[in-house]
């Protein structure tokens, strides 16, 4: 649902949504999906902390790079988001069919995503 109303542009809505269930469930993937949210609404300042805690938590236990990877995405490092988005794919981190998302759709004009998602052997849009 949170993805959703991040999509209809319901901002403060779908981080109120993400934050639940960062209280409810925690784990990686839906602090890194807050981080973004808190990124696209121009909270860079709380996505950036919530990206250091999971680089920090990443030396303790196993964090996705796919997850580290949304985070960059949505704070508009697309260098270092590519960088995750391959060890992702050395990994073989299965949440990668998640790039045809609309969510990633600011990726999908880059060389790089094209690329990746062509040996993924996934269908570009």
């Amino acid at each position: 649902m949170a993805l959703a109303q991040e999509q209809k542009g319901l901002r403060s809505l779908s981080i109120a949504n993400f934050e639940q269930a960062v209280s409810l469930c925690g784990g990686p993937l839906f602090l890194a999906l807050l981080s973004r949210a808190y990124a696209l609404s121009g909270e860079r300042s709380k996505a950036l902390e919530i990206l250091n805690r999971l680089e920090a938590l990443s030396k303790e236990t196993y964090v996705s790079p796919f997850d580290i990877a949304v985070i960059h995405i949505g704070v508009g490092d697309l260098t270092s988001a590519f960088e995750r988005l391959e060890e992702a794919y050395r990994q073989r981190v299965f949440r990668l069919v998640e790039l045809t998302m609309p969510m990633f759709d600011n990726l999908r004009p880059d060389p790089r995503c094209k690329n990746l998602v062509r040996r993924i052997g996934l269908p570009l849009n």
